[in-house]
């Protein structure tokens, strides 16, 4: 008859098997025939921000809004990668056999780590802490990990530049090895400049929509299963102005360009039957009460890793007009009457 001290002697050398994934800590406890390996991080941020900005608000106008976007976006469009999720899977089963948690808020990092001989596929994850949109699914299988939006209509904007990676690795305990993991943002930012001179006292709100709503990070692939509208955000352009123009309604600031934000996941690489990807829907309420909608339809990708601005000039029936953005076609509803999708956000703040 086995012992209760047995038993536990039994579940403690289980528990030490089972640790050896290990990061900065003591090699000791792991079976004397695993080694230690390095593991070498570094984030690539492949982005078109400065020419986009550089082509699309180029007039010294803009100047102010440029650097209002790069201010807002700048914890977003980031090589710094904060927390990292770490993930190892048996390569042939794609059941998860080690994970760990490291928080290393730099580009690059290298950590030292043990694992028995196999051949693994490493996944990774940064920055899902405090994304605010974003949760992750299916850790226990290669196949079925992944990042999901939160199931709903309509979302708010992401607030952090999320980065994967996928490694191959063919571990082995004759030789000593390196192996290098680099990080890739996966998820995008759109931004609409609207000229509002002599019609500051409408009131606008912005929604993206058409982008995915998962991303699976072995196949690196997007998936739409659940697709929401995103809520723009407004960038305060004026930092001397305390309100948003999106708060004042017949009060707006005095700033002749508002602008809008929002970070999400890519669009589909292919257009649909219209040839457009994605589009953006902006809601115009006019003095009188009633609500003009655009609908901005995109005919070029959004990519990972990419922002697409959108330069319009408003109309005083609320319509917008593009001004030198190509590739988006206009359609306006004048006095238009909400449906039963959703309620656009076209008063003052309430936090949805």
């Amino acid at each position: 008859m086995i012992s209760r001290n047995h038993i536990l002697l039994l579940l403690l050398c289980t528990l030490m098997a089972q640790s050896c994934l290990l990061i900065d800590d003591d090699l000791s406890v792991c079976p004397p025939n695993e080694k230690s390996y390095n593991l070498n991080y570094s984030v690539k941020l492949e982005t078109n921000m400065n020419l986009e900005l550089a082509t699309t608000l180029s007039a010294d106008v803009d100047q102010p809004v440029a650097q209002a976007l790069r201010n807002k976006l700048s914890s977003v469009f980031t090589d710094h990668a904060n927390d990292v999720q770490l993930k190892f899977f048996d390569e042939v089963t794609g059941n998860l056999r080690f994970d760990s948690l490291a928080v290393i808020n730099s580009n690059r990092t290298s950590f030292a780590i043990s694992l028995p001989r196999e051949q693994y596929m490493h996944l990774s994850l940064a920055n899902v802490n405090g994304n605010g949109v974003c949760e992750v699914y299916g850790g226990e299988l290669s196949a079925a990990y992944h990042i999901q939006q939160r199931i709903s209509d309509t979302l708010p904007s992401q607030q952090t530049g999320l980065f994967s990676a996928r490694l191959p690795m063919d571990v082995v305990d004759t030789i000593d090895q390196d192996f290098h993991a680099i990080l890739y943002m996966i998820n995008s930012a759109v931004a609409l400049v609207v000229d509002t001179a002599g019609y500051s006292g409408h009131v606008i709100s912005a929604y993206t929509e058409g982008t995915a709503s998962d991303f699976y990070i072995k196949d690196s692939i997007y998936l739409f299963q659940h697709p929401s509208i995103i809520r723009a955000e407004e960038v305060i352009v004026n930092n001397s102005n305390p309100m948003p123009a999106i708060a004042k309604g017949a009060k707006a600031t005095h700033n002749t360009q508002a602008c809008f934000t929002t970070v999400c996941m890519p669009s589909a690489d292919t257009p649909n039957a219209n040839g457009d990807y994605w589009a953006m829907k902006v809601y115009v309420r006019l003095p009188d009460g009633t609500i003009t909608e655009n609908v901005l339809s995109v005919s070029t990708p959004l990519l990972a890793g990419n922002i697409k601005v959108i330069k319009v000039k408003m109309q005083d029936d609320g319509s917008l007009v593009a001004v030198t953005t190509t590739n988006v076609g206009i359609s306006v509803t004048l006095d238009w009457k909400q449906g039963s999708e959703y309620e656009p956000w076209l008063g003052l703040p309430d936090n949805r």
